[in-house]
């Protein structure tokens, strides 16, 4: 703003204010739209950012969810066989377990020992029937001992103890009987111990 004329008024000089001039006017409102300009430009600038950083988080979050189910299902998979390979091998085991067990009830009521192998390979095979494809070996998978002091005799003498054992294998799955001549299933046994009835006639 420029000075002012006075006029004199008697004793008295009043100043009359110059108003601005018209390009002073100008160059202020040409600096206050720069500055509008300058502060636009800023926000599209930071709004355009905004966008990218929300979009680049999006494309994110969609991979971290596909690695997230690709990792899932890696893991899962041998999870799951393993679950798959105990469940075979315990249901084995109750197999051979039941196997002895059956096996050696059969063969203290026979009346001779060839009897009693003849009966304790049969209730054997019945007992693991469900369990394994492959048929019942007496001559592998049996094994008949006397646990007393009195050695076992052609007739079951009464009050003497028996010892079955049952073996076999269980068959992991998904996977062959063995590999390069080595055997990939777990061999699994049990042993039963049963008495001749004391009450029964001795042969």
């Amino acid at each position: 703003m420029t000075a002012g004329r006075s006029t004199r008024y008697g004793n008295r000089i009043v100043r009359t204010p110059r108003m601005p001039s018209a390009q002073g006017a100008d160059r202020a409102s040409g600096r206050q739209g720069a500055d509008r300009l300058s502060r636009l430009k800023g926000a599209n600038v930071l709004s355009g950012l905004t966008r990218s950083v929300r979009g680049l988080a999006r494309r994110d979050d969609g991979n971290a969810i596909v690695e997230y189910l690709i990792l899932g299902v890696l893991f899962l998979i041998p999870l799951v066989y393993v679950f798959l390979a105990v469940f075979a091998v315990q249901s084995t085991a109750y197999g051979v377990t039941a196997a002895a067990r059956e096996a050696a009830r059969a063969f203290v009521t026979a009346p001779t020992t060839t009897d009693g192998l003849t009966r304790a390979c049969a209730a054997a095979a019945i007992a693991l029937r469900n369990e394994s494809a492959d048929a019942f070996d007496c001559s592998t998978q049996l094994a008949v001992q006397c646990v007393t002091r009195d050695a076992c005799a052609v007739s079951l003498a009464p009050g003497l103890m028996i010892r079955v054992v049952v073996r076999a294998r269980a068959e992991l799955p998904f996977l062959p009987g063995s590999l390069f001549g080595h055997p990939l299933g777990v061999d699994v046994s049990a042993q039963h111990d049963e008495v001749v009835d004391s009450f029964r006639a001795a042969g």
